[in-house]
C-alpha cells in the first residue's frame, strides 16, 4: 500500500524509473524550498544524505503512521483517532521516539525541551487517557480528531508545544 504498491507490482523498468525519478524532484523540491527552515541539508553532510534521510523518515514512520490512523478511522473501528508529528526541539533533532524526553521521568534531568512544552506534553497525555481526547483546558481545542486530509495532523515542538 505505502508508495502505490499494487500500482506498481507488474510495472516496467522504465515505469519504475519514471515513478522514482518524479518522486526524487518532488523531494529535491522540498529540500530546496526548505520549508523547515533548517537549511538546505539540515544537519547532513550533503543532499544526497538529505534525501535518504528523509526519504527513510518518510516511509519507515510518517507513511506507516498515516495507514493506521486511516484503519483505525474506517468503519468506525475507534470512537476518535488524533495524530502528532514530532518536530524535534525547535525545529532540530526529530528523531523517532525523541519526544519520550518530555514524558519521562520527573523533569529534573529535562536536557533539551523546556518545562512549558513538558507540561503541555503531560497534560495532554492525561487529558488522552482520562478522556479519550488530547485536549487541556490550556490547549482549547488545539488538537482536532483525524479527518485523513492531513490539516488535522498536531505538529509538536519540544521547546514551544
Amino acid at each position: 500500500e505505502i508508495a502505490g504498491m499494487p500500482k506498481t507490482l507488474h510495472a516496467t523498468q522504465p515505469e519504475l524509473r519514471a515513478r522514482s525519478e518524479c518522486l526524487v524532484a518532488v523531494y529535491e523540491a522540498e529540500r530546496s524550498a526548505d520549508p523547515w527552515r533548517l537549511g538546505r541539508t539540515s544537519e547532513t553532510p550533503s543532499p544526497e544524505q538529505w534525501l535518504s534521510n528523509t526519504i527513510f523518515s518518510d516511509f519507515g514512520h510518517i507513511a506507516c503512521a498515516e495507514l493506521i490512523a486511516q484503519r483505525l478511522a474506517s468503519g468506525g473501528r475507534s470512537h476518535s483517532i488524533y495524530r502528532y508529528q514530532f518536530d524535534g526541539f525547535g525545529g532540530r533533532g526529530a528523531h523517532h521516539g525523541h519526544e519520550l524526553e518530555l514524558c519521562l521521568g520527573d523533569g529534573s534531568r529535562l536536557e533539551r525541551g523546556s518545562e512549558e512544552a513538558r507540561k503541555m506534553w503531560l497534560d495532554s497525555w492525561a487529558s488522552f487517557v482520562r478522556s479519550g481526547d488530547p485536549n487541556s483546558d490550556a490547549m482549547a481545542s488545539a488538537w482536532e480528531p483525524y479527518d485523513g486530509t492531513g490539516r488535522t495532523l498536531m505538529l509538536w515542538d519540544g521547546l514551544t508545544g
